[in-house]
């Protein structure tokens, strides 16, 4: 059996979609800015990784077009965030899609930053994690 193909066929059935639970996002001028709420880690994107990142928030193509408009230079990019959680494969059988065939493939490199200054507070879980301070001011519990 020819394993290209059966990845092929794969991902014509399949479309990426981003892990709405857990991920939450905004574009800020031409930069997405994404945090995963169950890592506690979050990430800016640069325009072209924005770029494919609208593409699979929009969720209506199959996997294997995503990987066409992102260009063999941004594969690493879709590795990237699906190894993170950010993005999930789902089934595109019995599901609208369309096609992105008119549009250009991305040229530019995907670039990402990655940063965790913020996880402990990300991940705090308000109602059992923290208490009212002194001065009225929520603060962590010391159990």
């Amino acid at each position: 059996m020819n394993f290209d193909l059966l990845k092929k066929e794969i991902f014509l059935v399949s479309k990426l979609v981003i892990k709405s639970k857990s991920v939450i996002h905004d574009v800020i001028k031409s930069e997405a800015v994404v945090m995963n709420l169950e890592t506690g880690l979050y990430f800016t994107f640069n325009a072209p990784a924005t770029l494919i990142w609208l593409q699979v928030k929009d969720s209506v193509c199959s996997e294997t077009e995503i990987y066409d408009y992102a260009g063999a230079q941004n594969l690493h990019f879709i590795k990237f965030i699906l190894n993170e959680g950010l993005i999930v494969r789902e089934s595109i059988l019995n599901s609208p899609i369309k096609s992105l065939l008119k549009l250009d493939p991305i040229e530019e490199l995907a670039q990402w930053y990655t940063f965790s200054d913020m996880k402990d507070l990300l991940l705090l879980d308000p109602v059992h994690d923290i208490a009212l301070g002194d001065h009225g001011w929520p603060e962590f519990k010391n159990d």
